[in-house]
């Protein structure tokens, strides 16, 4: 087996019943005040069935990360992954 490291997720396409996942590793920066830069560092193509399973398993673990008080979710929006925080970082997206 071989593991592969990313630093988020990029894009998510769909195409018929196949998705195509494209997985973010952040570069390096020749200037340190330079904003974050992510680039795609692989990507994983699945049948359609196999990603909606996966996401079931995802909202599961988001849920036992919330009840266990890991990250916190902004209750206005709790429906989208993208507001839940870890529990000890400040993280902010652009």
């Amino acid at each position: 087996m071989t593991s592969h490291y990313a630093d988020m997720i990029g894009n998510i396409t769909v195409t018929g019943h196949i998705v195509r996942i494209d997985f973010l590793s952040q570069t390096t920066s020749p200037q340190p005040q330079q904003d974050t830069q992510f680039q795609v560092s692989h990507q994983l193509i699945m049948p359609l069935d196999g990603f909606l399973r996966s996401m079931g398993i995802q909202e599961q673990i988001r849920a036992k990360l919330i009840d266990d008080g890991i990250i916190t979710v902004d209750q206005k929006e709790s429906n989208t992954s993208a507001d839940a925080k870890p529990k000890t970082s400040k993280t902010s997206r652009k």
